[in-house]
């Protein structure tokens, strides 16, 4: 899942916290009353926070939980897949009620008892549409001769079976070594890996 997308959701799920439906706040991010008229108290746009109003001023556990999580992940976290009750306690100041909102709300699963996955919703879709195009994008390089096709060619593919954009999935492809990118006259070919890496091998 991207990042921003998951911020995303999220700061959705603050907002309802706070009950900010879509029509309360207009494209600056702030509120204005029945008639129009723009009210001088503001809010912040989703997922950015006013240093006066959001960040310094307030102490951590005066912001929502969602909130909490957020400036949480994108500081300390961003490469863990999973964090301590402890940590989450100590860096969230998330009381046990905080951690179970998280969890129903699909942010957090359960891993053992001190600790906890960092969860995507619907991560599912995501890596499901990433295996299939995965696999259209192998199927036409075994088919070609020299297993080796133009990285435009491959780009450029319309995929039957996976919403997500060609190139997303080569970086995957490159990433886990089941391909590598060789340096033509004609342009960057993408072939087949000989001997493919255990991750390549991995099936999702």
């Amino acid at each position: 899942m991207l990042a921003c997308d998951y911020a995303d959701q999220i700061s959705e799920e603050s907002n309802k916290l706070r009950g900010i439906g879509i029509g309360d706040v207009n494209g600056e991010g702030n509120r204005e009353d029945e008639d129009g008229i723009e009210n001088p108290r503001k809010r912040s746009k989703l997922g950015h926070f006013d240093a006066n109003r959001d960040g310094g001023v307030l102490a951590g556990a005066e912001k929502d939980v969602f909130v909490r999580y957020l400036d949480v992940l994108s500081t300390k976290y961003l490469d863990a897949v999973e964090i301590g009750r402890k940590e989450i306690a100590e860096d969230m100041a998330a009381t046990d009620e905080d951690i179970k909102q998280l969890m129903a709300a699909g942010f957090l699963t359960i891993k053992d008892v001190n600790s906890c996955w960092l969860s995507v919703r619907n991560a599912g879709r995501y890596w499901l549409n990433i295996a299939k195009g995965r696999n259209e994008l192998l199927q036409a390089l075994k088919k070609n001769k020299f297993h080796e096709i133009l990285e435009k060619t491959l780009v450029d593919k319309k995929l039957r079976n996976s919403i997500v954009h060609p190139r997303l999935i080569l970086m995957e492809m490159l990433g886990s070594g089941a391909v590598i990118s060789v340096v033509t006259p004609m342009g960057h070919m993408i072939r087949l890996a000989k001997t493919p890496s255990q991750k390549a091998a991995f099936r999702w």
